[in-house]
């Protein structure tokens, strides 16, 4: 993928290195994360995934059909294979959200409404959806393509050293008790790579589109940083509140993301 490689990634890497070193990330995949506070950024982050990812499914669908009018055919299929994932998958986050749910609830005594957490977006998740509809309705299906590339790589890293932390401070029954963040680091890898070649295809026939590109891809993960910004502060708040301890000074650990 040598136009990937040349092009496109050297304009994106200085921000991937910024989420991977993020200060407030760090604080979730610590050493000495408490056990509650990582319960409560797994139910943050299932919670809200949904209202991120429930349209995309149709995103992509939009996307081949712009393809085929621009007859990248074989960028198109990418598209549509990638929608009817997503068809298969929307729903199974909300199950591991429950699964939290239920674990906190048994911990705490407390009762949590899962539904409540799932509907409330911030201004954050709106400037996701607002930025996957912008780029699709100017017809720039390839901007499309950064978009879901750049988040996959950092949801899949994301996953992977949130499995091993969950097992870590929660039990090593976590990988049974939350069947998709177990599957979505594994997902995660063979979705980038279908986007990768996405874009590899793209930018060998319009390397000219590489700055585009780049700059898209770019705010679509500087948009997710902040979404998982949110998520830690709303389980650190969530956490103060069960344990009643009071809010501490930000360490400088750093996010062992597993890129």
């Amino acid at each position: 993928m040598n136009s990937l490689k040349t092009l496109y990634e050297p304009r994106v890497l200085s921000l991937r290195a910024e989420v991977e070193n993020d200060h407030v990330l760090g604080e979730i995949l610590a050493a000495d994360a408490s056990p509650v506070l990582v319960e409560c950024f797994l139910l943050e982050w299932f919670a809200r995934t949904p209202y991120l990812t429930q349209p995309t499914a149709r995103w992509s669908r939009r996307a081949a059909e712009q393809c085929e009018k621009l007859r990248l055919h074989a960028v198109a299929q990418s598209f549509r294979e990638h929608a009817a994932e997503e068809d298969a998958r929307a729903s199974l986050v909300l199950r591991d959200a429950r699964a939290v749910a239920q674990i906190i609830s048994i911990r705490c005594g407390i009762a949590i409404d899962v539904a409540m957490l799932a509907e409330r977006p911030t201004v954050v998740m709106r400037a996701y959806r607002v930025l996957n509809e912008e780029v699709l309705g100017a017809d720039l299906p390839l901007g499309y393509a950064a978009i879901q590339y750049e988040i996959e790589r950092v949801t899949s890293a994301l996953s992977v050293g949130l499995m091993i932390q969950a097992q870590r401070v929660l039990g090593a029954d976590m990988a049974e008790r939350l069947p998709w963040l177990r599957k979505r680091a594994p997902v995660g890898v063979g979705r980038a790579a279908l986007h990768a070649s996405t874009l590899e295809k793209i930018l060998d026939g319009m390397p000219e589109a590489a700055e585009q590109l780049a700059e898209i891809g770019a705010g679509a993960l500087d948009i997710y940083r902040h979404f998982l910004r949110e998520c830690v502060q709303a389980a650190q708040a969530s956490a103060r509140a069960i344990t009643g301890e009071r809010p501490s000074s930000p360490r400088s650990s750093r996010p062992e993301l597993c890129y």
